[in-house]
């Protein structure tokens, strides 16, 4: 779509002036009109020229929930005025100019029958508005001059509990789950439930204008059906009697549409003033959301999301349940007694676990990011800290933000140390204490380590939850997450602890091993094949088991190692065939002729260097198949 509107652009698009424009129209009319009508202000004017210079706009107003029948916004601009006298033949005026405020504002209709301004009227008044104080309000949220709420912290939960207020009382007054089909009947929305031909990215779509909408019968029969404007489409090609949670889903999907007309109706309706450019008419939550985009768009669509959340888990009453259920359990808030607080919750609001998860994180309680945590598709076994969970701390991360991390020094050296491993999605130190073998020889972290993650695992700053809005024309869609469970991604910065005392604990006990291979590093022959094969005897290594572990057969490794240029996928596969340390592999791939740039595969070949030891070949292999890369060295390779 085409740049978002705002009310100034309206205006301009109507009148043909801008808002300075208007300012100063009013003032040079008011002044004729003072001369005609005042006798006194035109004998102390006599010879008097009024002269206009900058002028800029100071501050937007435009209250929040106002009706559709009288949207008023206005705009306060600073303008440069001054007088000039003619004495004789020349004109005196004062040094500086004075700075006058106008208030210019805008009233429109914006009801979808109607869509027009009203008035838009001018004058001078005193100085900008004074700041509101004392406890806010709903009433007191202004929206930006394209009709979006500007929110602040706090500000989620406030529209939350004004939205129950006003269409379901029930939630507050008797404590009992919002129903949100009847929001939307109480919001005078249509709810349609069909599939939408074609569209298997949007959960939910909310229409703002009338549209024909293609869609697809349980038959195969593909025709169009009229959509009303404030109609919610359920997406049953994504929501489905067949997904065992798809009650839930539709009842989010239901109130993050209604959040969409309560909240956002301003500012979709603005743009579908705008009849040059491609009109917004509809907001869609997309599948797509992992990004951060840090515009109006993406914003607003975050506000919806959190704001889900926000009104079927109520501030007030969703505290009040976690507080009892920490007091049943004496005030424990390690990850047994959190995850069952997390499943009541889920169970009194009728809400998917991940959304009740995060409302308690969001409310003050981040221990509750240690249970039910899924990344990359993967269940996370619930662990907690030691002491109290630091806020805006996490210890999982998924494996294409490692990926990223080793852009950063700190978390490069810390990561390639090989202190640490990559395992059940956190960055743990390899120390029997925290990591154990089962019985298929598979490590996992210690019962120790998941209720002390504190102690053995780096933390994460969670940056921010985002979401990633695209509008386009027709509607509002709400799409599926990349993972259902995870439905607020995160960012993730890497915080370093390199001065605690467990750092220093295990750095100790690495320190024999790192001395053993510090030694092998200086003992090094310069030639590659030499350097391999030197490795290989100090480890125990035959050339038949490496080359069993590189899935080929012994006389292709011992050629493949001495010829004249080595690829850097065959000295990655031999690297992690030995399971090298980082500090071996770095001078190997020198000796190979190869250097590790700064490109995708290159950045997967570090990470898998990093990982070595705890990283098979086929693991690897597995990985480069995925993004069509070549493996590290097949069985057809020579």
């Amino acid at each position: 779509m085409g740049e978002l509107v705002s009310v100034e652009d309206v205006l301009k698009k109507q009148y043909g002036m801008s808002l300075e424009d208007t300012a100063q129209k009013y003032f040079r009319v008011t002044m004729e009109k003072l001369r005609e009508r005042d006798l006194e202000f035109r004998l102390v004017n006599e010879g008097v020229e009024w002269h206009l210079g900058k002028s800029s706009i100071k501050k937007v107003e435009a209250p929040f929930l106002q009706p559709l029948t009288d949207t008023r916004v206005d705009y306060y601009i600073e303008q440069e005025v001054w007088p000039s006298i003619i004495q004789g033949q020349k004109e005196v005026a004062p040094e500086k100019p004075d700075k006058w405020t106008f208030l210019v504002e805008a009233n429109m209709d914006l009801r979808p029958c109607q869509l027009r301004i009203i008035q838009v009227a001018a004058r001078v008044v005193d100085g900008l508005p004074k700041e509101k104080t004392g406890s806010r309000m709903a009433e007191d949220i202004q929206m930006s001059d394209k009709l979006l709420p500007i929110m602040y912290e706090g500000d989620t939960d406030l529209i939350a509990s004004k939205l129950l207020d006003i269409y379901f009382p029930e939630a507050k007054e008797y404590g009992i789950p919002v129903d949100a089909d009847l929001i939307a009947k109480r919001m005078k929305l249509h709810l349609v439930e069909k599939r939408v031909y074609g569209n298997y990215h949007d959960e939910g779509l909310f229409y703002f204008d009338r549209v024909d909408l293609q869609v697809e019968e349980d038959d195969g029969t593909v025709h169009a059906i009229k959509v009303d404007p404030c109609t919610i489409v359920i997406n049953r090609n994504l929501i489905n009697e067949n997904l065992s949670h798809w009650k839930l889903l539709r009842k989010s999907t239901i109130m993050h549409e209604c959040i969409h007309m309560f909240k956002d109706k301003y500012f979709f309706l603005l743009q579908h003033m705008n009849g040059g450019r491609p009109m917004v008419r509809y907001a869609a939550r997309t599948k797509s959301r992992y990004r951060h985009r840090n515009t109006e768009i993406g914003w607003m669509e975050l506000q919806a999301e959190k704001m889900t959340a926000a009104v079927l888990m109520e501030k007030g009453l969703a505290t009040k349940a976690i507080n009892d259920q920490l007091d049943l359990h004496h005030g424990d808030r390690g990850p047994r007694y959190t995850s069952t607080t997390v499943s009541y919750l889920a169970s009194k609001f009728q809400v998917s676990l991940s959304m009740a998860r995060y409302r308690m994180v969001e409310l003050g309680y981040p221990e509750a990011e240690g249970v039910f945590a899924y990344v990359d598709g993967e269940r996370v076994p619930d662990y907690g800290c030691a002491g109290e969970w630091e806020k805006g701390l996490t210890y999982t991360i998924p494996r294409k933000d490692v990926l990223c991390l080793l852009e950063n020094p700190a978390f490069r050296k810390a990561f390639q140390s090989g202190a640490y491993i990559y395992l059940e999605h956190h960055i743990v130190l390899n120390s029997p204490e925290y990591v154990q073998v089962n019985s298929q020889g598979k490590k996992r972290l210690t019962d120790y380590a998941r209720t002390h993650i504190d102690e053995c695992c780096l933390a994460f700053t969670v940056s921010g939850r985002y979401a990633d809005g695209q509008y386009r024309e027709g509607a509002a869609a709400r799409g599926p997450m990349v993972s259902h469970e995870d439905e607020y991604p995160t960012r993730y910065t890497f915080q370093a602890e390199e001065g605690s005392a467990v750092r220093v604990k295990e750095a100790l006990k690495a320190l024999e091993l790192a001395k053993k291979w510090a030694e092998i590093k200086r003992n090094l022959p310069d030639d590659f094949r030499e350097a391999v094969n030197y490795v290989r005897k100090e480890l125990g290594l035959s050339q038949e088991e490496v080359a069993f572990r590189l899935g080929i057969e012994q006389p292709a490794f011992s050629s493949g190692i001495g010829r004249p240029i080595i690829p850097i996928n065959n000295i990655v596969g031999i690297c992690i065939a030995m399971e090298l340390p980082y500090m071996i592999s770095e001078v190997l791939i020198r000796l190979g002729g190869c250097s590790l740039r700064n490109n995708e595969t290159d950045h997967l070949y570090e990470f898998m260097l990093g990982q070595s030891g705890d990283i098979t070949v086929e693991d690897c292999n597995n990985m480069l198949a995925e993004i069509g890369k070549p493996p590290l060295w097949g069985k057809d390779e020579k």
